[in-house]
């Protein structure tokens, strides 16, 4: 049975985010627990750097604490809404991080074959995440939620699958808009603090908590 943790993470400074990056900015303004269906659970805020490299450290650290539910965020500069992320792919990732560096390859290998398709062949993979997250989109209420296919070839992509990979059942990512276009960083703290609590009903329904 998984842990009664979960980790939430926000990206660092990058180019045209240097000041702040808002989901890091949200995600701060998360309590330190959670209680959902009589249990608590301790919420371990991540502030992750925009590098490949942090992100390869950081994402088998938060998997081996056994996290019920991991959440990854980041900004999105041309959203206003709060966009819940189905998937992401196994290529495409060509562009240098925020220390400049690039990926040897632009096609991640993965620890699994679980989408049940080939790597092999230079074949892009996608992963689906097993959270219901149209549904979840659908219920949030004091903020525009939508449900997005699109989270990207950069860090948020890489980020969100390295983490499929390890759990397509607990895994998550959101992608929040700037600072004041049109949310603050406390209500887009709240949206993400209501998807937590959508996000453990549906395990927990499912009995994998």
């Amino acid at each position: 049975m998984p842990s009664r943790t979960i980790v939430v993470t926000g990206f660092g400074p990058f180019a045209g985010h240097e000041e702040r990056n808002a989901s890091w900015e949200a995600v701060r303004l998360l309590p330190n627990s959670l209680v959902h269906g009589g249990r608590e659970y301790a919420l371990k805020k991540l502030q992750v750097p925009v590098t490949y490299e942090a992100v390869d450290a950081v994402v088998p650290r938060v998997w081996e604490e056994s996290p019920a539910l991991v959440v990854h965020c980041g900004v999105h500069g041309n959203i206003s809404t709060i966009n819940l992320e189905q998937c992401s792919y196994s290529a495409g990732y060509c562009r240098p991080d925020f220390a400049n560096k690039c990926l040897p390859c632009d096609k991640v290998a993965l620890r699994s074959a679980s989408s049940g398709e080939e790597e092999d062949g230079g074949k892009c993979v996608r992963l689906d995440t097993n959270l219901k997250v149209e549904s979840i989109a659908r219920e949030l209420s004091t903020v525009r939620c939508v449900h997005s296919t699109e989270v990207g070839n950069y860090l948020c992509g890489y980020i969100y699958l390295k983490s499929l990979d390890f759990s397509r059942d607990r895994t998550l990512f959101i992608h929040v808009p700037n600072v004041g276009k049109p949310y603050s960083s406390e209500q887009t703290k709240d949206a993400i603090f209501q998807v937590l609590g959508r996000c453990l009903d549906q395990l927990e329904s499912e009995g994998k908590l």
